[in-house]
């Protein structure tokens, strides 16, 4: 076994267990409601979404304190034998219908290598951030990510001058206005106010997220890319950036039908073949999309 596949192997095992030690803390910091269960209170209903170790787990506690449980996953019927163990309150379903059952629903999906890694948690960090110090001056929250968006001409914390000329003060009113935000907290605030378990809100959030190498990374590559006319009029777009769910075919072929003015479908994407396109770099740190 090599020094990276015993890296990886306890970096899964580490993930495991960690990650069922905060369902189970979850599950405990329920414990008033299901001891209420058990006591002749009022069960919930709950459903499960993803009902493998970690939600089958916790959904077999709570089937067991008194409340009825609706365990999903994406093949349900292999489901049968975890609910013919826990009794009538246990039953499986499809994942709309565990939402759907759920007074109380918990998402237990499974999980894997994801793109981006860190700056999620950082920006959900910094969000929740502006929320705790609007609530400490007595501020809109939205007020105070106005007031910190950046303006052209300021300079962000790494030393980038701003100065693309995009208005991020409009934008956000914009965004606000489009989803029509203030009035979907005045219907959600009325919601609440009479439900007991379910609960509606919306949220905002204001980041800047880099894209490429930082420093001298992007001009050290000197990365290229080609552009050329086909015999049958269409347009080539040549690059060596990969599409891998991404969105970079569409992104590149809406670039060059809008700055040549044509159509579409008279734009093609080369195969990232080294052979025919140029050292555009590699696919990577969000440089296509």
């Amino acid at each position: 076994m090599t020094s990276k596949q015993s890296i990886d192997r306890h970096r899964r095992a580490f993930l495991r267990v960690s990650g069922m030690a905060a369902l189970l803390a979850f599950a405990a910091q329920r414990a008033p409601a299901l001891a209420q269960a058990r006591s002749g209170g009022t069960a919930m209903k709950i459903g499960i979404v993803g009902s493998g170790k970690l939600g089958g787990t916790v959904g077999s506690r709570w089937v067991k304190a008194g409340h009825e449980v609706l365990f999903s996953s994406r093949h349900p019927d292999a489901l049968k034998p975890l609910v013919e163990a826990l009794g009538p309150r246990a039953r499986a379903g499809t994942v709309r219908e565990a939402i759907a059952f759920g007074e109380v629903v918990l998402i237990a999906v499974p999980y894997g290598a994801f793109r981006g890694f860190g700056a999620p948690q950082t920006h959900f960090a910094n969000e929740r951030h502006m929320n705790v110090i609007a609530e400490h001056l007595g501020l809109d929250p939205v007020g105070v990510r106005r007031i910190n968006l950046l303006r052209d001409g300021q300079t962000t914390a790494t030393g980038q001058v701003i100065n693309d000329g995009v208005d991020r003060v409009a934008l956000l009113d914009q965004a606000l206005e489009l989803s029509k935000y203030r009035a979907a907290q005045s219907e959600h605030a009325s919601f609440n106010a009479t439900h007991s378990h379910l609960r509606r809100g919306m949220g905002v959030a204001t980041f800047h997220h880099g894209a490429g190498f930082t420093g001298s990374g992007e001009v050290y590559l000197a990365s290229q890319m080609a552009v050329a006319g086909l015999p049958d009029g269409r347009i080539e777009v040549r690059s060596a950036n990969t599409e891998m769910g991404q969105g970079t075919t569409t992104i590149f072929t809406k670039i060059a039908a809008d700055r040549l003015g044509i159509d579409a479908s008279d734009v093609i994407i080369a195969e990232p073949d080294t052979a025919r396109v140029p050292n555009s770099g590699p696919t990577v740190a969000s440089r296509t999309a």
